[in-house]
């Protein structure tokens, strides 16, 4: 997994189209269009120069023509920095596993049903206001915008930090597919299309989500108050074969460790999606859980407080939001109070009693 700190969109002001919403998607007539199969991320290796629709006309993703920008242009290629550009490739597959699409980073053929997502230049040269992360169509039927042109300027991160900037571009991307897709905002910042900062770990969330932004709820632009993003793309996708589950490892304690009273069980755990629950397992049976820690990239721990004396299985398990199970397991030794055998089995007192039998005869040969 990749885990997924990312900003939201900033705002798109009164130089976008009169349609435009605070996030940057501008909402326009409803295409009714199918469910795409695939989504085409093009960083313009050589350059784009995009076309602004014809009044009343609308996207077409093939031609490069869109019905959102406020003028043509050409946007400037994406750095050649292969290292972040796979990063943010990862990273989107791991937010669109859970759904029936697939990702291209070459053109698809022309029979193929696509949407795509600019990711290069800047918002200046497509006449849109300095500092605008992106834009979107959004249609007013939520529903998929057929050949749905989005756009995120690229180079506006630095992509030479491999690390951070390909996450945080892929908070974006997502954000702008979710409109191209039929999503409206929310204002619940575990869910990736909350416009504003993260507090988790982002994806389409599976939960009921007031619409707007955080702190200022509105109705959905399709009606009712909450949005469902999972649902939603469920619906309209349907299911994808992924993501993978959560990978946990342990940290502690060691395999083969020695053990007594109170144990803390330490473990790392990454996933592509929120962390819903931490259970800890020993000898097969369930004797704690808990919230994950936030964020997921803190190490998380349980703790194992009711042992008996010999070796047992300690596994550390962890679920995600859609019930993905990841674990990792290791054999220990619990030595109770000291007076275990460390090499497992049931405990003996052979120690203690010779340890007793020579104070004693110490004691009985200085009485005499």
């Amino acid at each position: 997994m990749r885990a997924l700190v990312a900003a939201s969109v900033l705002a798109v002001t009164a130089a976008a189209p009169s349609r435009a919403r605070a996030d940057g998607a501008v909402e326009v007539p409803g295409t009714g269009g199918p469910a795409p199969r695939v989504v085409y991320l093009d960083r313009c290796p050589q350059g784009c120069t995009i076309t602004r629709a014809a009044p009343g006309g609308g996207d077409d993703a093939r031609a490069d023509v869109s019905a959102v920008v406020p003028t043509g242009g050409a946007l400037t290629p994406l750095p050649r920095l292969d290292l972040a550009w796979a990063g943010l490739v990862i990273c989107l597959g791991d937010v669109l596993g859970p759904y029936g699409i697939e990702l291209a980073t070459e053109e698809p053929a022309p029979d193929v049903d696509y949407v795509e997502v600019k990711i290069s230049g800047l918002p200046e040269e497509l006449g849109l206001p300095p500092g605008t992360r992106g834009l979107a169509p959004r249609g007013d039927d939520c529903a998929p915008v057929a050949r749905g042109l989005a756009f995120v300027f690229g180079n506006l991160w630095d992509l030479t930090d491999i690390i951070d900037a390909p996450v945080d571009l892929c908070g974006h991307v997502a954000h702008q597919l979710g409109h191209v897709l039929g999503l409206d905002d929310v204002g619940q910042c575990r869910d990736v299309m909350t416009p504003g900062d993260a507090c988790a770990d982002r994806s389409f969330a599976d939960l009921a989500a007031p619409c707007g932004a955080p702190g200022a709820p509105r109705p959905c632009a399709c009606g009712g108050a909450t949005q469902n993003g999972h649902a939603a793309l469920r619906a309209v996708l349907g299911a994808g074969d992924g993501p993978a589950p959560p990978h946990v490892a342990l940290t502690a304690p060691a395999a083969g460790a020695t053990v007594e009273d109170d144990v803390e069980i330490a473990f790392d755990v990454t996933a592509a999606r929120p962390l819903a629950r931490l259970e800890l397992w020993v000898d097969g049976a369930l004797v704690a859980e808990a919230e994950p820690v936030e964020p997921a990239a803190a190490r998380q721990r349980l703790r194992w407080t009711a042992g008996a004396p010999g070796d047992h299985v300690v596994e550390a398990r962890a679920l995600d939001d859609l019930g993905h199970l990841g674990g990792a397991a290791a054999t220990v030794t619990w030595q109770d109070g000291g007076c275990a055998s460390s090499r497992g089995g049931a405990g003996t007192l052979a120690p203690l009693a010779a340890a007793l039998a020579l104070t004693l005869g110490v004691l009985r040969r200085r009485s005499r």
